[in-house]
C-alpha cells in the first residue's frame, strides 16, 4: 500500500512540477529546456500543440536537435511575434526533422543563422523524412548553412506562405533518389539563395500531381558554388534560379515570377531562370509564369536530353532573358508572350483577407507574385438594384460598370480604400490588377462582397426578428434583451 502511495505521489509531483507550462492546450516553450520538454510530450503522446514564445539561441553540439518521430495524429509547433531559433555556432545538425510522421503543422517560425562561422556544415535546417500530410506554413529561413528545407521520401508535403533567403546553397531540396510525390510548394520568397531556390525531383500520380504556384524567385543562384562543369571538369557552372531535377513525372509550374537572375561575381557564367536537368522527365505542364530579367535563359533543357516528353510551355511572359526566352527541343510550346507590352502578372492570384467588406472601409488583399509597387487596380461593379453607376469610366449606363485607380502593394499586401467612393455599391464585384503603366492585359478576377456596415444595425435586427413572429416570441425577446 505504502509503495502505491509513493509511485502516485511521484507521479503527482512529476506532472504538476516538472512538466512543461501550458495555455489553452498548448506546451509553451521559451527556451531550450521547455521546448525539448515540449517537444518530448509530443512524441509521448501527451500534447498536441507547441506554442514558441521567444527566439531560442542554440550555441552548442546538437542543443537545438529535434526530431517530431513517429507521429500519427495532428500536431502543430507555432510561433507567436517572431519566435523561433537563432543558431550562432555548431552549423553540422539539423534543428527540427520530422520523421515518419503524419499531419504534423508548423508554422509561423523563425529560422535565423545569419551569424556566426560557418565550421562543419553537414545537414539541413528543416528536413521531412518517410512522412505525409505535412504542412510548413509562414516559415522564415535566413541563411541556413547548407539548404533550408530537404524533403526525402515523402509525400503530400505543403509549403506555403513562407521566406527562404541567403541559403549557402539551395532553399528546398527533394533529391529523386528518396523520391517524393504531390508536393505543393505556393506563395513563397525565394530571394539570394548562393544556388538554386528549388532543386526538386518529383514523380507524382497524375490526378495528384506536384505542384509548384505563384512564388516569387528573385536573385537566385548567384553564386557559382559547384565547380564541376567547363572543358576541365572544374570549372564554375551555370545554372537555374528554379530546377526540376532528373526523374520527375505529373508536376505543375504556374503562376510564378522568377526575376533579377544574374551571378555576383563576374565569372562569366549564367543564370537561368527555369532550368530542366536532361534527363527522364515527363508530363510537365508550365503556365501562366512570368520569368524576365535573366542573365542566361528564361526556360532551358540542359544539353543531352535523353527520355523527355509531354513537356508543355504556354501562356508564360517571357522578356529580358540575355541568351534566349526558351531553349527547349521537343517541347510543346504554346502561345507565350515575349515583349515588354504584356507585363500583365496574368497569372496574379490573389485573396481578401478581410471580409465582409463594410461600404466605405478598407480591405486587404494578399496576392503573388509578392509584387512590391504601384498596381492598378480595376473595379467591376455590380448594382444589385439595377441601378446605373455614377462613374462607369466613359462606359455606356449599364448595371455593369468599372472604377480603376492606383495603389502601393508591398510584398504581396496591399490595402484598398473604400472610403468616399459612392459610386461602389453595396453587393458583389469583382477585382482585377495590373503593374501601374503597363498598359498590359489584367489580372485573374477576385471576388468580394460588400456588406452595408460593419456590424448588424440594432433596427435591421428588430425588423428581422418581426418577420419570425410564428417561430420566435418576438416581444418577449426584445423585452428581455433590450432591443
Amino acid at each position: 500500500m505504502k509503495k502505491t502511495i509513493l509511485i502516485l505521489l511521484l507521479v503527482i509531483i512529476q506532472w504538476f512540477f516538472i512538466r512543461p507550462s501550458f495555455a489553452t492546450g498548448a506546451c509553451q516553450a521559451n527556451d531550450i529546456n521547455s521546448f525539448t520538454n515540449c517537444i518530448n510530450s509530443v512524441n509521448s503522446g501527451m500534447v498536441d500543440n507547441i506554442e514558441v514564445k521567444s527566439l531560442i539561441t542554440c550555441s552548442g553540439v546538437n542543443t537545438c536537435k529535434f526530431t517530431i518521430n513517429n507521429i500519427n495524429r495532428p500536431v502543430k509547433i507555432s510561433g507567436v511575434n517572431g519566435a523561433g531559433f537563432k543558431r550562432i555556432d555548431s552549423f553540422d545538425y539539423g534543428i527540427i526533422t520530422i520523421n515518419n510522421s503524419n499531419q504534423v503543422i508548423l508554422s509561423n517560425l523563425l529560422f535565423d543563422e545569419s551569424l556566426g562561422t560557418n565550421g562543419v556544415v553537414q545537414n539541413s535546417t528543416l528536413a521531412v523524412i518517410g512522412s505525409s500530410n505535412i504542412i510548413l506554413d509562414k516559415i522564415e529561413s535566413r541563411h541556413p548553412r547548407l539548404w533550408a528545407l530537404t524533403i526525402l521520401s515523402s509525400n503530400h508535403i505543403n509549403v506555403t506562405n513562407s521566406t527562404f533567403k541567403d541559403s549557402e546553397i539551395y532553399g528546398i531540396w527533394a533529391p529523386y533518389y528518396y523520391n517524393s510525390e504531390s508536393l505543393h510548394i505556393e506563395s513563397n520568397l525565394f530571394e539570394n539563395n548562393k544556388s538554386n531556390a528549388i532543386m526538386i525531383s518529383s514523380i507524382s500520380p497524375v490526378n495528384d500531381p506536384t505542384v509548384i504556384s505563384y512564388n516569387t524567385f528573385i536573385h537566385n543562384h548567384h553564386n557559382a558554388v559547384f565547380n564541376v562543369c567547363g572543358p576541365s571538369g572544374n570549372g564554375p557552372c551555370s545554372g537555374g534560379q528554379f530546377v526540376i531535377e532528373t526523374k520527375a513525372d505529373n508536376v505543375i509550374v504556374e503562376g510564378n515570377l522568377v526575376t533579377n537572375g544574374f551571378i555576383d561575381d563576374g565569372t562569366g557564367v549564367l543564370t537561368n531562370g527555369l532550368e530542366f536537368a536532361p534527363s527522364d522527365i515527363s508530363n510537365v505542364i508550365l503556365k501562366n509564369n512570368t520569368i524576365i530579367n535573366n542573365t542566361g535563359w528564361g526556360v532551358v533543357l540542359n544539353s543531352g536530353g535523353v527520355n523527355i516528353s509531354n513537356i508543355t510551355i504556354s501562356g508564360n511572359y517571357l522578356f529580358n532573358n540575355a541568351i534566349a526566352n526558351i531553349d527547349f527541343p521537343g517541347a510543346t510550346i504554346g502561345q507565350n508572350c515575349f515583349t515588354s507590352e504584356c507585363v500583365s502578372y496574368l497569372s496574379l492570384k490573389a485573396s481578401i483577407l478581410s471580409t465582409p467588406v463594410a461600404k466605405n472601409s478598407q480591405y486587404t488583399v494578399v496576392f503573388s507574385p509578392q509584387y512590391s509597387g504601384f498596381l492598378e487596380v480595376k473595379y467591376t461593379l455590380c448594382d444589385l438594384n439595377g441601378q446605373n453607376c455614377a462613374n462607369n469610366n466613359g462606359n455606356a449606363p449599364e448595371k455593369w460598370c468599372y472604377y480603376t485607380e492606383c495603389f502601393m502593394a508591398n510584398k504581396g499586401v496591399a490595402m484598398v480604400d473604400l472610403t468616399n467612393k459612392p459610386d461602389v455599391p453595396v453587393g458583389n464585384f469583382t477585382l482585377q490588377f495590373r503593374p501601374w503603366g503597363s498598359l498590359g492585359l489584367w489580372s485573374n478576377p477576385v471576388n468580394l462582397t460588400i456588406y452595408p456596415t460593419n456590424k448588424i444595425d440594432i433596427t435591421d435586427f428588430r425588423s428581422l426578428l418581426s418577420q419570425f413572429t410564428s417561430i420566435f416570441d418576438y416581444n418577449n425577446i426584445v423585452a428581455n434583451y433590450g432591443l
